[in-house]
């Protein structure tokens, strides 16, 4: 069930109150999304217009969007008149068909789908640093210098060829 927010009534102030109850009662949020922005794009295209034939249908055109049936009930009798079309014994009653079909798909134009960013999720909260004591001397009476630095990288850099080395041993037998 989508609903009229105070914001989507700050945003589409000309829109949001032409969309009928139980039409609100029937649609979830995203498609009330869709109808009010291709109601304001329709809108904008009106007013743009130097036509005022094109300015009624542009307006027209929303008022309808905004009132259509929601889209799902839309198609579905929509494609029950389909599927009475390809079961017609006569070529005149398929086209019969097809024409309700039209008409209803018609009488109720559904506003395109938008996508829609959705909101990026809550990043988890990131681990504080922890000491690393691989790099405190084994001692711990001595300070840490460049050169004890260096020893301990070459020998880390040592230690990590040679298990490389026999994983690629166990790797070729």
């Amino acid at each position: 069930m989508a609903e009229v927010t105070a914001a989507l009534r700050a945003r589409y102030p000309q829109h949001a109150d032409l969309i009928p109850r139980d039409v609100l009662s029937a649609i979830d949020a995203t498609e009330l999304l869709d109808r009010l922005d291709e109601a304001a794009q329709l809108l904008d295209k009106a007013l743009a217009t130097p036509s005022p034939v094109l300015d009624r249908g542009y307006r027209d055109q929303a008022r309808r969007v905004l009132a259509a049936q929601p889209r799902e009930l839309t198609e579905a009798r929509a494609a029950a008149w389909l599927a009475k079309a390809e079961g017609a014994h006569t070529p005149q009653y398929a086209e019969t068909c097809r024409a309700e079909a039209e008409a209803i798909r018609s009488a109720n134009p559904p506003a395109p789908r938008r996508p829609r960013t959705a909101e990026p999720p809550a990043a988890p909260p990131r681990p504080r640093a922890t000491p690393i004591p691989a790099l405190t001397p084994a001692q711990g009476r001595e300070p840490v210098t460049r050169a004890w630095l260096d020893a301990r990288v070459k020998a880390e850099v040592v230690h990590a060829r040679e298990r490389a080395g026999d994983v690629l041993l166990k790797v070729v037998r």
